[in-house]
């Protein structure tokens, strides 16, 4: 069974990746795993002698030498100042004897403690705190190709589209993106239940309001025009043009979809990968798929190539998993990226990661050429053109990045 807790910023229902810290893949934020979960063992062990579990995932940390570690754990877990952390964790140094240090010596550490721990502290609640801020998809920031001149390739905003708010074409809360054969732009909040489509110029050009309580995991779109929506209820299919409803599956395990050329649905979540007819039929599943990439968490995201082939983010997601288009298991690509919202591929087969400030670039084989700076980037589409759109809460931005 996963250990479940709820994300301190967004309160949404977050499975343990086994890490002390980790991403949310509903708000993006970096969230602080309850210790008592992280340290579920030593805590068990120390709580069977008498001592508050919270206090013993800090002295389990302690006792591995992280002090540092410890103390910030203690300030995140009891809400104190770092000063009280310090001193409570110098209390429980088996360095100090009885519970204190020579204060020459004490009071060099104090200062490189507390001096690291601020540092460490301030990105945490930086990622907790950050209003975002208008969407601004800036020129990239590494390359591992530069021009003949030695200057980086441009990459060029062509279009924006949204804005804070609920009227015609606003967005709240905007984390998928799809485009489909005529180039009609859809996109949605990730709750609330309102999809938004735009036509190939970014005029709002209508809406539909999907089941209550959806929550949109992923979208994409087929090149004639059907939309697929993927939601904590299951797969919805619509006709993009009116957002009638013309097929459903009611499946509640599965987190990511992509539509092949020939116009097949592919689907993964926690179990492996299930793979639909344009109608939502099944036709093949291969439910085996994380035990064979040995992927214990599944999967998150997917991409799909020309050939069938399904790229996807596995869980923690900073490994590209690679299957052949008939569930061969065939490669695993380590990436730089420690937790990225969403994967695209484009025509040359690049591999883009969004991870909310910047979206990187890889070749097929996994290494880097490009980084981009973005602001609150999650969802892509890449069109035939290798015009990119991003769901950049809370627009859309259409950009082409240069090689």
């Amino acid at each position: 069974m996963p250990q479940i807790f709820k994300c301190a910023a967004c309160s949404a229902p977050l499975e343990f990746e086994g890490t002390m810290m980790q991403k949310c893949g509903f708000c993006g934020g970096t969230v602080v795993v309850p210790p008592e979960m992280f340290y579920a063992a030593e805590a068990r062990g120390k709580a069977a002698n008498g001592e508050d579990p919270r206090l013993a995932a800090v002295r389990a940390e302690l006792e591995r030498g992280n002090k540092i570690g410890a103390i910030k754990l203690y300030f995140e877990t009891f809400k104190t100042d770092l000063r009280t952390a310090k001193d409570a964790v110098d209390a429980m140094d088996p360095q100090f004897a009885g519970g204190r240090r020579r204060r020459r010596s004490g009071f060099g550490i104090s200062v490189a403690v507390l001096s690291a721990l601020v540092v460490a502290v301030a990105g945490i609640v930086f990622a907790f705190l950050m209003v975002p801020a208008p969407a601004t998809l800036m020129a990239e920031e590494s390359s591992g190709r530069v021009a003949a001149s030695g200057a980086q390739p441009e990459t060029v905003e062509l279009m924006r589209i949204g804005g804070k708010g609920t009227g015609a074409g606003r967005f709240e809360d905007n984390r998928e993106v799809a485009v489909d054969g005529t180039g009609n732009i859809y996109s949605a909040d990730y709750s609330g239940g309102r999809m938004q489509r735009f036509d190939a110029e970014g005029n709002f050009s209508g809406q539909w309001l999907l089941e209550d309580g959806s929550l949109v995991f992923s979208i994409a779109a087929n090149r004639a025009g059907t939309l697929y929506v993927l939601t904590n209820r299951g797969i919805r299919a619509y006709e993009g043009a009116t957002g009638k409803l013309l097929a459903k599956v009611d499946e509640r395990r599965l987190r990511g979809l992509a539509v092949t050329l020939e116009g097949n649905v592919v689907a993964v979540g926690r179990q492996g990968i299930v793979i639909y007819d344009g109608e939502l039929k099944q036709t093949r599943e291969f439910e085996d798929a994380a035990e064979a990439a040995n992927s214990s968490f599944g999967f998150e995201k997917v991409a799909v190539d020309g050939k069938g082939t399904m790229f996807m983010l596995g869980r923690p997601r900073d490994e590209v998993i690679v299957f052949s288009g008939a569930g061969k298991f065939l490669n695993r690509i380590k990436t730089e990226v420690r937790s990225p919202n969403d994967i695209a591929l484009d025509a040359e087969g690049r591999i883009y990661l969004s991870d909310t400030n910047s979206i990187h670039v890889l070749d097929p084989d996994g290494r880097m050429l490009k980084v981009v700076k973005a602001t609150q980037a999650f969802g892509m589409a890449i069109n035939d053109s290798g015009e990119m759109f991003v769901a950049s809460r809370p627009y859309v931005v259409k950009q082409r990045i240069g090689f």
